[in-house]
């Protein structure tokens, strides 16, 4: 939401902004990377972690083939893509396999929340990024926070709310900043 200042602020150069269009997508594209480690485990559990090399060695066909026929043409930002699409299919393709061996249950809304944060965040941060400097920042920001707020109340559930109360309240008696008045 914030790549344009960032990149501004540590560019010190006007040449990069076209680089805060390439963060954001990077940016999901490893998120999907990480989850990759969630749902490999029935893999390693039914001791076929071979099956992941193959599913590696196929995205890697993929991206290569892909930015073979977008990148002359489009440049970086369909490499960002190029790379997002790469691990989607790594994270749906190893999830599969995975699943064969150890079933997983994935709760529905949390494939929708996380849908609809990202095409929040999305249309967010290109319909309202464009303004004077002043608006544009916390704009971003009170879009983060409220994608946070989401997160916290959509799919956390109570029990861990109050355990995340209770480690607050163990924290504030801790550290004498953070006492509640």
């Amino acid at each position: 939401l914030i790549a344009p200042e960032i990149v501004g602020l540590f560019s010190g150069h006007s040449g990069y902004e076209a680089a805060a269009a390439v963060i954001p997508v990077v940016m999901l594209a490893h998120l999907c990377y990480g989850v990759v480690n969630i749902v490999d485990f029935g893999l390693w559990i039914a001791e076929r972690a071979h099956l992941a090399i193959v599913v590696y060695a196929a995205a890697a066909v993929l991206n290569v083939g892909l930015n073979v026929w977008f990148l002359p043409r489009e440049g970086a930002i369909a490499a960002a893509y190029v790379t997002l699409v790469s691990y989607l299919f790594v994270v749906i393709a190893t999830f599969r396999l995975s699943h064969r061996y150890v079933p997983m249950r994935m709760e529905g809304r949390v494939p929708v929340a996380v849908g609809v944060t990202v095409a929040a965040l999305v249309v967010g941060g290109w319909r309202h990024g464009a303004g004077a400097m002043p608006l544009r920042v916390p704009w971003r920001l009170g879009i983060l926070a409220s994608v946070v707020a989401f997160f916290y109340f959509a799919l956390i559930h109570p029990y861990e709310r109050a355990a995340v109360a209770v480690r607050l309240a163990s924290l504030r008696k801790r550290l004498p900043g953070l006492r509640a008045h």
